[in-house]
C-alpha cells in the first residue's frame, strides 16, 4: 500500500468515528435510574475523570447522600449504647475489683503485644540493613 492509500484509509476511518459518535454527543436528554424522568444533560453531574454523566440526576443524587448521611449520623458512636459497664458506675464492691483487675490485665497484655511487635519491627530492620 502506499502512503496516500494509507491516508485516505485513516482519513476515513476518523470520519467513520465522527459520523458514529455525532448521534451521542447530539443527544440532548438522559433518563435518570432514581426517579426514571428523562433529563437534560445538565441535571446530571459528569464524572471528572471518565467523562460520563452520573446515572442518578443531581436532585437524587443529593437526596441520595443526604439520606446516607443522616442515617450514618443516626448510627455513629456517640449514640450507640454501651456495650460494656462502666467500673465506676458499678455499687457492689467485689464485682467492680474485678472488672479493675481485669482491665488492668488487658491493657498489660496490650502493651506487652505492642512492646514485641516493635522488638521484632526493630529486628527486621536490623537484619535489612545486613
Amino acid at each position: 500500500m502506499s502512503d496516500n492509500h494509507i491516508n485516505k484509509y485513516l482519513s476515513m476511518k476518523t470520519l467513520k468515528r465522527k459520523i458514529n459518535m455525532e448521534p451521542l454527543m447530539n443527544q440532548s436528554l438522559h433518563i435518570c435510574g432514581c426517579c426514571k424522568r428523562e433529563l437534560p444533560h445538565e441535571a446530571f453531574y459528569t464524572n471528572k475523570r471518565t467523562g460520563t454523566l452520573d446515572n442518578y440526576c443531581k436532585e437524587c443524587r443529593k437526596a441520595n447522600t443526604r439520606k446516607r448521611r443522616d442515617l450514618r449520623r443516626c448510627t455513629s458512636f456517640e449514640n450507640k449504647p454501651v456495650s460494656y459497664p462502666v467500673i465506676t458506675e458499678v455499687k457492689d464492691p467485689a464485682l467492680r475489683m474485678l472488672l479493675i483487675l481485669h482491665a488492668r490485665q488487658v491493657v498489660a497484655e496490650s502493651i506487652s503485644r505492642k512492646q514485641e511487635k516493635e522488638k521484632l519491627n526493630t529486628l527486621e530492620a536490623v537484619c535489612r540493613i545486613f
